[in-house]
């Protein structure tokens, strides 16, 4: 496959979004590594999601079949259960 670039929007749950140009073929932790630059947010406190599925920072926009325009949602992820002892 070429180097096809496509743009991706990614939306918080305030609704506030953040447009990225990025190859169709690079792993999605780019876009995560600049959404959390932009937005202030440790990258590690956000849970990106497409069509309900967590993406994981190594797929790619090609292999979730993503074209131009395509939305992801950012929400704060959850935090771990944490046992007190």
């Amino acid at each position: 496959m070429s180097d096809t670039r496509i743009r991706l929007r990614v939306r918080s749950a305030d609704g506030r979004e953040h447009a990225f140009p990025v190859s169709a073929t690079d792993p999605f932790q780019g876009i995560m590594q600049r959404y959390a630059e932009v937005t202030e947010q440790d990258q590690a406190g956000i849970a990106f999601t497409y069509e309900g599925t967590r993406l994981l920072s190594t797929s790619t926009p090609h292999e979730l079949k993503m074209s131009d325009d395509d939305l992801i949602q950012a929400e704060t992820a959850p935090e771990p259960d944490r046992q007190d002892s």
